[in-house]
């Protein structure tokens, strides 16, 4: 991803189906945080990380049953990081997710049927 920014100047996500037009910089935060799992900004001076273990406010999770991009363990794994702060955890999922498929057009449609409003 960083690569490919850096080539184009942005990232063209609409070419690859992922995230659509980005900037560099944010591909580049993007793909250190997957290599690494640390929180850096370029050009911010800012340590997320100990910011992260100093946080006590309430902290909302959410997760989505089936999503690659970001799954539960990864979303326990973030929320991890804040030890101090009370988390509230949400993981919504489909009664029968191998025969329920909602439909391909209206998003407010999808959501209804997936249980997500």
């Amino acid at each position: 991803m960083a690569m490919m920014s850096a080539l184009f100047g942005y990232w063209p996500g609409q070419r690859f189906g992922f995230g659509g037009c980005q900037a560099v910089d944010l591909m580049q935060d993007w793909a250190r945080q997957a290599r690494t799992g640390r929180y850096r900004l370029n050009g911010s001076a800012t340590d997320y990380e100990t910011a992260l273990l100093e946080l006590r406010q309430p902290l909302l999770t959410v997760s989505v049953a089936g999503d690659r991009l970001t799954p539960l363990s990864s979303v326990d794994r973030s929320a991890a990081k804040a030890r101090q702060a009370p988390r509230i955890a949400k993981h919504y999922t489909r009664p029968d997710q191998t025969t329920h498929r909602p439909p391909t057009t209206g998003g407010s449609e999808i959501r209804e049927r997936c249980g997500l409003v």
